[in-house]
């Protein structure tokens, strides 16, 4: 038996959560394989931000403090609230019950932006000579790390996917799905939002695993249920859900093989066929993708192709429509495959069967190489000119999860959307026939730059503070996709004039309203003018527009003019009616010849007024709109629809709801202080609002919100306010542990206090030890004599105290002179279910910290250790998902610790409630047992039901002491 010494033992107690995204699964099949841990950033605002820092603080004056409490709130303590509100997934079964007037998270889950209509790509101009009209781009993307527990709109955290390059996505696939926590899974409306400002469809995910990845026939025969009359009920669940959340349709991803008890067949196939029609008879206006898995013989058979034994999924026998476009599996580009010329043969059989061939979109799987992922170009490119379909995109979310940074983020995504030389318009030429070409090269830019009005500030959604006309009135950091605008076009296209030099990049550093920019950083001669082309446009203008710039330039004043491109080819120039100088400055530009044209491209022409080496221009806003103010709304009854308290009443959770007499662009949400300044809580585009983690930061025992509406200028409304009670936690709540309770004596024992925030003295009697009576809120002690020892402690404040004790806790014996003996590996195991036998309950106790017991389906669940005779037990340590290499926000967080000697009477030792450690350590007082069970109460940080337990280490005496 392994030995273990715990007098040095650092106390696994971790007493505020912390949450990093994962998409998580005990098996999921490609969500299992997309396991990506998501970028561990911890940093506080400004950590991250590039050249000249300083600027975030130069944008708070005096003014500005005296309204605002410029500080990080709420900022940043990663920690989520069980009451947190969740984009939804579901099992079959559970769509079937879902009721949107039961739905609690309806009002948060609901996008507001109503899909952008995108100008006709014929009318589109080509920037590269390999750029083709017809080829689309389907991107199934992680836009959130896990299946479960994604807040709608974001949490007071900078890092997040903020996918930015719409311009080069037709329909994006909002990927996920898991066994262990639901398999049919919705958009998040921050996604959706910022997708339709772009005029992206984005669709959910009906995602069917392998047997080996949890994936179960009774689950695809849930999906594929018929009535009588014909028609499919979870197809009728799965149109509701799209058409009541407001997104665009879904995604089929049937990979569900089943096993020798229960396997797929043909009748599977027949029954998917008819589902899908049925999907397109009563929703012909929702997207329906189907991926290239299983074939009409019901097998699981990846063509990797459009053949005749997928073709029916997209035109069954009569000629009729069924799936609008299919997802090609990734192995056409492989070198056992490519003689075959895949797609050349997909293109023909589409032809012959009256089928685009570009709605056949050619996998390319990036997840675990992004670009350097090689790809065979001359089998998707067509000798007499463009593709033979076009493209499939597997995880180009690559590009989030293998950054370190977002700056890396934004390299990356460059690289990858347009190509290695950040240009649309370079002639590239990779070094080899399978480099990254960049999609720029076969896809023309779209844009949804057609109806008035336009404005951006050039946000991502997120950032490390926020700005308010440019000036920095909160550090929190934030994401909400929902506020992200529409970026530039073209990333990016700059002509410099003799002697100039500048390239542009997005800037977290500065913003004039939200969290980001875009900046221009080199070298400019005096006089000599440079021009960024940044968008695409096909926007009718009216005599009515005004047409504004706000920027700011350090190292010079620079002149700033547009350059407008018109729908005849002509260029316009619009001079600004002043220079750019370091304060931000908002040119204005007379609109009067653009009455009654067509603005094709918007460009911008930068003449400095000095010679300049180290130039930083920012552009921080573009407004063009037909009036020269907008309606301005008022806000009105402000409700707490509900909240919660941690265990010590020191953070809130909040869901709040208002109404407004028109809707505006942004809802800004504060909390009023006591001396009346107010904080930024968070920014919504909707008429509700989540509060995570809220500090509690005076004696009040109440809190005051204020909701005011913003318009697209920044022009404030009517505000409204609501107060939220706090419970009274004056007192303060007594609670201990110790890292060893069965020692030698002279053997050294350290108390913990695990006491309430509000604790100001902790006082200890520990009756026998060398320290009968200590303070402190640690304390180690020996104890000399053998014996059973009581340990009592207690928490003390200005209002009033608590006592804790705990009888028989410490035991000190000669037998444990050698330390404890670790009773439990190769143990018997017994557990209510596992995944397969690949994650069965005795790779609990094998010793080996890289495999896992793992179940799914509702919590709790239950294994249970046969020490093989009753032995004296008084520790346990257990390695949680993360000690397995798995995201820290899958390891459990509640559980319980029960004994017994007969395997039929159990007793709980310890119960922990708030864990966040990826390995825990639990000491009791030390007890009889033969029998060791752990209760997964909460299996991971957020709402994924699979229990995932690496090791389950119980320690003792292999000896019954009397």
């Amino acid at each position: 038996m392994r030995k273990k010494e715990y007098g040095k033992k650092v106390i696994s107690i971790i007493l505020a959560a912390s949450m990093m995204i994962s998409l998580a699964a005990c098996g999921g099949g490609k969500a299992s394989d997309t396991q990506q841990t998501a970028v561990s950033q911890e940093t506080t605002a400004g950590t991250e931000t590039p050249a000249e820092p300083e600027t975030a603080a130069e944008q708070a004056p005096e003014a500005a403090a005296a309204k605002y409490s410029v500080t990080e709130e709420n900022g940043n303590k990663e920690m989520t609230m069980a009451r947190q509100p969740e984009a939804s997934y579901w099992f079959p079964a559970q769509l079937l019950e879902w009721n949107a007037a039961d739905d609690e998270n309806l009002i948060f889950n609901v996008s507001t932006v109503p899909l952008a209509k995108r100008a006709d790509i014929d009318s589109l101009e080509t920037v590269n000579a390999t750029q083709n009209k017809d080829t689309k781009i389907l991107s199934i993307s992680i836009m959130n790390g896990s299946t479960s527990g994604n807040s709608p709109h974001g949490l007071n955290k900078a890092e997040a996917n903020a996918f930015s390059y719409w311009q080069y996505v037709d329909t994006l696939v909002y990927w996920g799905g898991s066994s262990g926590e639901g398999l049919i899974v919705a958009p998040s409306p921050d996604v959706v939002d910022a997708g339709h400002r772009n005029g992206v469809k984005v669709i959910g995910t009906v995602f069917m695993p392998q047997a080996a990845h949890g994936g179960k026939i009774e689950w695809l025969d849930d999906l594929l249920q018929k009535n009588e009359d014909g028609s499919y009920p979870v197809v009728d669940k799965l149109i509701e859900v799209a058409e009541t959340y407001g997104f665009d349709g879904w995604f089929i991803n049937q990979e569900t093989e089943g096993t020798d008890e229960a396997s797929l067949t043909k009748e599977h196939a027949d029954l998917m066929q008819g589902f899908l029609s049925y999907y397109k008879e009563k929703a012909p206006d929702l997207e329906l993708v189907y991926y290239d898995s299983m074939t009409v013989d019901g097998e699981m058979d990846w063509q990797n192709a459009l053949t005749e034994k997928n073709a029916a999924y997209l035109k069954n026998v009569d000629g009729a429509d069924v799936a609008d476009s299919m997802f090609l599996n990734f192995w056409w580009t492989t070198d056992k495959l490519a003689p075959d010329e895949l797609l050349k043969a997909s293109a023909e059989l589409a032809a012959e069967k009256e089928i685009d061939p570009y709605d056949l979109y050619a996998g390319i799987d990036l997840q675990s190489n992004g670009y350097d992922t090689p790809i065979k170009w001359n089998l998707f490119e067509n000798p007499d000119g463009g593709t033979y379909t076009s493209l499939g995109l597997y995880c180009p979310s690559w590009t989030y999860f293998s950054s370190q940074m977002i700056q890396d983020f934004w390299k990356k995504e460059n690289k990858l959307w347009v190509n290695a030389k950040g240009d649309p318009s370079a002639d590239v030429e990779a070094s080899g026939d399978t480099d990254w070409r960049g999609v720029s090269t076969y896809v023309v830019e779209r844009t949804a730059l057609t109806t008035l009005p336009f404005v951006t500030n050039f946000s991502t959604g997120n950032g490390y503070g926020f700005y308010k006309n440019g000036e920095l009135i909160s550090m929190l950091d934030w994401n909400n996709r929902s506020l992200s605008d529409m970026l530039p076009t073209y990333r990016y296209i700059i002509e410099d004039g003799e002697g100039n030099k500048l390239a542009a990049d997005l800037d977290v550093g500065d913003a004039y309203y939200g969290g980001t920019s875009l900046i221009l950083r080199g070298n400019m001669k005096q006089g000599v003018p440079s021009t960024i082309k940044l968008y695409s446009a096909d926007l009718p203008v009216s005599d009515k527009m005004t047409f504004t710039t706000t920027a700011r330039a350090k190292g010079a004043k620079v002149a700033l003019d547009a350059v407008l491109t018109l729908d005849d080819g002509s260029e316009l120039v619009l001079e600004g009616d002043k220079k750019v100088a370091d304060a931000w400055t908002t040119v204005t530009y007379q609109t009067s010849e653009l009455a009654g044209k067509t603005v094709k491209a918007i460009s911008y022409r930068l003449t400095s007024g000095a010679d300049s080496g180290s130039l930083q221009f920012r552009f921080g806003n573009i407004t063009m709109i037909e009036a020269e103010s907008e309606e301005t709304a008022a806000v009105s009854n402000v409700k707490v629809l509900d909240s919660e308290f941690d265990e010590d009443g020191m953070y809130a959770g909040v869901r709040l709801a208002w109404d407004s007499d028109v809707q505006t662009d942004y809802y800004e949400v504060y909390r009023i202080n006591q001396d009346q300044t107010k904080s930024l809580l968070g920014v919504s585009n909707t008429n509700s609002f989540y509060i995570n983690t809220l500090p509690r930061t005076d004696e009040t025992n109440k809190s005051t919100f204020e909701v005011v509406p913003v318009n697209a200028l920044l022009a404030e409304g009517t505000g409204a306010t609501v107060t939220m009670d706090w419970p009274d936690n004056s007192i303060p709540k007594a609670a201990f542990t110790a890292d060893i309770t069965l020692a030698a004596p002279g053997e050294t024992i350290t108390f913990q206090s695990l006491s309430s925030q509000n604790t100001q003295k902790v006082t200890w009697t520990l009756t026998g030890s060398d320290k009968e009576s200590a303070e402190g809120d640690s304390v180690s002690v020996t104890y000399a004599e053998e014996g059973v020892y009581a340990v009592s402690m207690k928490a003390e404040n200005e209002s009033g105290s608590s006592e804790a004790a705990k009888e028989g806790y410490i035991v000190i014996t000669e037998a444990a002179s050698e330390g404890l003996s670790l009773l439990s590996q190769g143990a018997g195991t017994e557990a209510d279910t596992y995944v397969n036998d690949n994650e069965a309950p005795q790779f609990a106790v094998d010793g080996d910290y890289t495999k896992k017991w793992c179940a799914t389906g509702s919590a709790p669940h239950e294994i249970t250790l046969d020490l093989g005779a009753v032995r004296t037990v008084s520790a346990v340590d257990v390695y949680h998902a993360e000690a397995g290499g798995e995201g820290k926000d899958m390891n459990t967080k509640s559980y319980a610790i029960m004994v017994s000697e007969d395997g039929a009477s159990f007793e709980e030792v310890r119960s922990v409630t708030r864990n966040t450690a990826g390995t825990t350590h639990d000491a009791f007082a030390p007890v009889k047992a033969q029998y060791v069970k752990l209760v997964v109460n909460k299996p991971t940080q957020g709402s994924d039901s699979a229990a995932r337990i690496y090791e389950v280490e119980v320690f003792g005496l292999e000896d019954t002491l009397e």
